[in-house]
């Protein structure tokens, strides 16, 4: 067995301290140092000095020991050159590199979830008080032109709520007042040209006020919790007729937020070409959902959901000839009545009952409702204790007040938690148990295998051949031996990992004779070795494959 080398003593060598691999590529791995509110970083056998060689380069970190925190319940996977951490008293981050000085570590910005279930009580929460962004917005003037679109100061791309009429030509001023009715979503394409004082505008990205009807937030431990609120938006209909022109012509815009369903159907006696078109920048750029070319009663009645993004929808036909040839075509485009969830990170408790926050999600409307639900993750809640990657998702598990539930993202979309019926949306399943079963870990194999304190599971489609989505998800437990909290290790095609009271170590591997996961004792031969507790896992594969355990 080779031995081991001297390589520098920790920054702090009487307090805990723990190191964890972060391996960019074959050609660049790096060892961290975890200590109290920082890591330091090592490679090719030495430690890594800042720019000018003075000192350790290292960065800070919130993992405070000294108020309690234990550095070896950090979970941990990566991707590439980011690597996502989790612990369950601090919100989840992310590592990134991008060179071997320049780490950073930042808080994730989950995207519409994920959330508790809805509210079941008679509590109301209204939203009221849009504001603007925290920027210098005082005397700006913002002009709207014939296509919808918006010139100011904040960023191209950025999306902007008007609360008055927005016809050619009008002008709006954005102040630091504050605004209750908003009422049309523009897109900024560029920059302001006027400066003077004037009227209502707001961004999306701001903030507002949750005021609900009795004791609902916690003053000290809401603060950064997201929040929905749902309302019902009625059914939207445009309608209409195109004859040849020499100009091309559009119908209305239709809001049409994502999953909101719709039906378009054209009659008449016509001939020529027609298309339903969608945005998803405000007007800017316009994209066919379903081009129709008919003649003589060739007409079409089509009906789907809106599932890429929060769009606007309209008809269009083009000029002349490569528009309507002969006739008249009339149209109806419908937006169904649909839920539109506003979201809400909340940024400051004021009391019991309100709370203000950056908006993340248009709401429907203004009005107190009952359909409201508090995000999953939160002080008030807990953060998730594990994290693994299965079939392109990220599955985060255990929170303190829900440490039988997992919740994955969805598809290919990490921060996006959005739910629905959708194949790609997002998951949240509890284990259904006899007796409380915290999760300790996840791994991924063929199913997403799972570590509690009573007993091992494993989750997926059901078969090997299908996805797992939120419609088709089966749970099984496949043994009861019980994990102790600490990340598991994959090894090949097996998953090694501690038994609760941490001083045995089992191999998690699929049996074909009994077409379930079994978990044999590797330490029976040796169980003296680990009586103290073991306290962290790490595989080396080269030149010798070793598991070293702390003890």
């Amino acid at each position: 067995r080779p031995g081991t080398r001297y390589i520098a003593t920790a920054k702090n060598s009487d307090e805990a301290v723990r190191l964890i691999p972060f391996e960019f590529s074959t050609t660049q791995a790096y060892i961290i140092e975890v200590g109290d509110e920082y890591f330091r970083f090592y490679r090719n056998g030495g430690q890594i000095q800042n720019d000018a060689g003075t000192a350790p380069y290292e960065i800070s970190t919130p993992y405070d020991t000294d108020a309690g925190t234990n550095l070896f319940e950090l979970h941990f996977i990566q991707s590439a050159d980011t690597m996502y951490i989790v612990h369950p008293d601090y919100a989840p981050r992310t590592l990134t590199r991008t060179g071997h000085t320049d780490f950073s570590l930042a808080e994730i910005e989950f995207e519409r979830g994920p959330f508790l279930d809805e509210n079941a009580t008679l509590t109301t929460v209204t939203p009221t008080g849009f504001t603007i962004d925290a920027v210098d917005t005082s005397a700006e003037t913002f002009s709207i032109a014939d296509d919808g679109d918006l010139s100011g100061i904040f960023d191209v791309g950025e999306n902007f709520i008007v609360s008055s009429s927005t016809g050619s030509g009008t002008t709006f001023t954005v102040s630091t007042a504050t605004f209750a009715s908003p009422t049309t979503t523009i897109t900024v394409t560029g920059d302001i040209t006027d400066s003077t004082t004037g009227e209502n505008i707001i961004v999306v990205e701001g903030t507002c006020t949750l005021t609900a009807s009795s004791d609902t937030f916690n003053t000290a431990s809401h603060t950064g919790a997201l929040w929905k609120v749902t309302h019902t938006a009625d059914a939207v209909k445009v309608s209409g007729s195109f004859s040849n022109s020499a100009s091309e012509q559009n119908s209305d815009s239709v809001p049409m937020q994502l999953n909101r369903k719709f039906d378009f159907t054209t009659h008449g006696t016509w001939t020529g070409d027609v298309s339903l078109q969608r945005s998803y920048n405000g007007g800017k750029t316009w994209k066919d959902v379903l081009p129709v070319h008919y003649e003589n009663d060739g007409n079409r009645q089509f009906s789907d959901s809106e599932t890429v993004d929060d769009a606007i929808y309209r008809v269009h036909v083009d000029a002349g000839g490569e528009g309507i040839d002969s006739g008249t075509l009339k149209y109806n485009l419908i937006a169904r009545s649909h839920d539109i969830d506003g979201v809400v990170k909340l940024t400051n408790i004021i009391s019991a009952t309100t709370a203000t926050g950056t908006v993340q999600n248009l709401f429907g409307a203004i009005l107190n409702t009952e359909r409201w639900a508090e995000g999953a993750w939160s002080l008030d809640e807990g953060y998730p204790a594990t994290v693994a990657f299965y079939e392109e998702r990220i599955a985060y598990a255990a929170t303190n007040n829900n440490p039988q539930t997992v919740w994955l993202s969805q598809t290919g979309d990490w921060p996006n938690f959005l739910a629905g019926n959708l194949d790609s949306d997002s998951i949240s399943y509890t284990l259904a148990a006899d007796q409380v079963n915290v999760i300790r870990w996840l791994s991924p194999q063929e199913w997403l295998l799972i570590g509690t304190i009573g007993g091992e599971w494993k989750l997926g489609s059901g078969n090997n051949e299908d996805p797992l989505t939120p419609t088709q998800i089966v749970v099984k437990r496949q043994s009861n031996y019980g994990s102790a909290y600490l990340q598991s290790t994959m090894v090949n095609n097996v998953i090694l990992y501690v038994q609760r009271h941490a001083r045995k170590v089992r191999e998690l591997v699929f049996s074909i004779e009994t077409e379930s996961w079994l978990s044999p004792d590797l330490t029976i031969l040796s169980e003296h070795v680990t009586d103290s507790g073991i306290t962290q896992l790490a595989f080396q594969r080269a030149p010798d494959p070793i598991l070293w355990c702390t003890t």
